[in-house]
């Protein structure tokens, strides 16, 4: 999405000094996904969802993926916001 906004392959053909900027959020939001997917998905003899380090543990995942969220949102906002340059003719 943020590829697409930023104009990659739309108007540019590449996205140059952000792109590692794109895939920094994106292995980011990845990572911080799965570690979420897999803490949900364990079988409930593997974790103790009682335990206080698990809740804190959770909290934490949750609040680092929401923030990738936030970050991944308002630059996609952000991008589509400011008009791209027009190329001389």
């Amino acid at each position: 999405m943020i590829q697409v906004s930023l104009g990659y392959s739309v108007v540019k053909p590449s996205l140059g000094e952000q792109l590692p900027k794109v895939a920094a959020i994106g292995f980011a939001y990845f990572f911080l996904a799965m570690t979420y997917d897999l803490m949900v998905q364990l079988p409930p003899s593997n974790k103790m969802v009682a335990a206080p380090a698990y809740v804190d543990s959770m909290t934490v995942l949750v609040m680092l993926l929401a923030c990738a969220d936030v970050v991944v949102y308002t630059w996609t906002l952000q991008v589509v916001a400011v008009p791209a340059p027009l190329a001389p003719p």
